[in-house]
């Protein structure tokens, strides 16, 4: 279980006491969501260019963040 505040976390914060306090396999969870979603985000680029297309975040900087997620994590945490 994530440990309690009253001060309201920004993204940074929540992810990280999500990873450090309650089950050891929160991490893995994280990192593996993370690198999944990352993985769908780099297989379906065409859709999302059409899907993103008027969004409010650009498609470019969503698959941008993706591709370097994925460089990142093979490049550190593959075999």
């Amino acid at each position: 279980m994530a440990r309690k505040t009253n001060i309201r976390k920004d993204n940074v914060k929540f992810v990280h006491d999500y990873m450090n306090w309650g089950s050891p396999l929160n991490q893995i969870f994280v990192m593996q969501a993370v690198n999944q979603f990352a993985e769908k985000v780099f297989q379906q680029q065409e859709q999302l260019r059409e899907d993103m297309k008027d969004g409010f975040v650009h498609p470019e900087a969503w698959i941008k963040c993706a591709l370097d997620w994925k460089k990142d994590y093979e490049e550190n945490y593959k075999d």
